[in-house]
């Protein structure tokens, strides 16, 4: 089976070092090992899209000296053929195979933020039985507080296992404006595409588990035979995780002042290349890295 892996980025910010290090790890595994690369732009969220932030993940692709397989080349395309509004049917099937593990859902995040114990909502309506046709709800996943999932995790020997419970208890698959949640579309999109590997951050394990179990309670052997890497996070001067901004960490402000992306490469190399001599490109961090080398950066 070919390998196949994506850039999955959200216009809902400009690109930062933290997304390029993603990127970048996500485009070596796959030309180090002959697969190739979907670009999937997740523009569900309505609210926090920008036109700019669009154009800012063309630029930014480019600007890094990427390449990539599959998906739109440009913005007009990526309107005319690649949004994931063109593909509601398959979140709305995904949801309506997923009813049978769903909930409705009235309460407002502050309400349940101030009834938790914990952080996670506390299945205050799960008890209600309220009709998945009721107005003005969020769906919820029923997540059993006895279940465990397990995946594969790139490097790894023995499958990784994990219980969504405890990780993103009943999570939001259908939002309240009726519009799929990140979830269901993460899931419909990978199994749809025929992704294989999927390279993310280590703070979305949550999602990789819950993932996991949404194909698991349809019973989606594609989802299943997915490979994840989760790399460690790039912090700031604070030993915070990036956040996408226009600030100093932001692609879009490092190329203002940068004719090259040769500062980026030395900056990601101290973790791909310890105590080596900086790369200064992707082609020179392929020539002089293995898949090994990578994975052994890996959280687990």
């Amino acid at each position: 089976m070919m390998l196949l892996t994506r850039f999955a980025p959200t216009p809902s910010g400009f690109l930062h070092l933290g997304n390029a290090f993603s990127f970048i790890i996500t485009w070596l595994l796959a030309r180090l090992q002959g697969g190739s690369i979907l670009l999937r732009i997740d523009d569900l969220d309505n609210e926090r899209f920008r036109p700019e932030y669009l154009e800012d993940i063309f630029y930014s692709i480019d600007w890094l000296g990427l390449d990539y397989d599959l998906g739109p080349c440009g913005v007009a395309d990526f309107h005319a053929a690649w949004s994931q509004h063109s593909r509601m049917d398959l979140y709305r099937q995904l949801l309506h195979e997923l009813q049978p593990h769903l909930f409705a859902c009235v309460c407002s995040r502050k309400t349940w933020q101030e009834a938790s114990t914990d952080g996670q909502y506390p299945g205050t309506c799960l008890a209600k039985k309220l009709p998945l046709t009721t107005t003005d709800v969020v769906w919820r996943l029923v997540t059993p507080d006895n279940q465990l999932i397990s995946f594969c995790e790139a490097g790894q020997i023995q499958p990784v296992q994990a219980s969504p419970y405890e990780w993103m208890r009943h999570p939001v698959l259908r939002r309240k404006d009726r519009l799929p949640a990140y979830q269901v579309a993460s899931v419909a999109d990978d199994c749809y595409f025929g992704v294989n590997l999927v390279v993310r951050g280590a703070d979305l394990f949550a999602s990789t588990v819950v993932q996991c179990y949404i194909a698991e309670c349809i019973g989606d052997a594609r989802f299943r035979q997915i490979v994840f890497f989760h790399h460690p996070l790039l912090k700031d001067a604070n030993g915070e995780k990036l956040s996408k901004s226009a600030g100093s960490t932001a692609l879009k402000t490092i190329a203002s002042t940068e004719k090259s992306p040769a500062k980026v490469y030395e900056i990601l190399s101290a973790a791909l290349l310890p105590a080596e001599t900086p790369a200064r490109s992707a082609r020179e961090l392929l020539e002089r890295v293995s898949v090994d080398k990578i994975l052994k950066i890996s959280n687990f």
